[in-house]
């Protein structure tokens, strides 16, 4: 957690340039750590919707997919035109692509801190 916010603490004067230009360079930094907010407040809806994708296929799946989808998403950030390119649109395809991720970013959190469960045909006698 902590070295996400280092790493959008130094992308965020890139992010607020490119998508979010104001007038004012303070209100730029508040757009752009307010899209960073919807990643972080999209994670809870994540867990939910995924919890049940990975209960029902599986969380091996439910991991992949989020990691395929998260790195097309987090690509199309890189390639996503500008404020200057295509206006009101860059800002708006920014922080519908921030949400994705931070949707999807709950499951790689879950499924790489939890431990399958144990069979009982696995636990030895002196386990058990």
């Amino acid at each position: 957690m902590v070295g996400l916010a280092i790493v959008y603490g130094i992308f965020a004067p890139y992010v607020a340039k490119s998508f979010f230009p104001t007038g004012s360079g303070a209100m730029s930094m508040i757009a752009t750590f307010a899209a960073f907010a919807v990643g972080y407040v999209a994670r809870p809806l994540g867990g939910l919707v995924l919890s049940h994708f990975g209960d029902r296929f599986g969380r091996r799946a439910a991991f992949q997919l989020s990691l395929v989808v998260m790195t097309m998403t987090t690509a199309g950030m890189a390639l996503m035109p500008t404020y200057e390119s295509i206006g009101v649109i860059a800002s708006i395809a920014f922080v519908a692509a921030v949400s994705v991720v931070g949707l999807l970013s709950v499951v790689a959190t879950i499924v790489g801190r939890t431990r399958a469960p144990v069979r009982s045909s696995q636990v030895t006698a002196e386990e058990g």
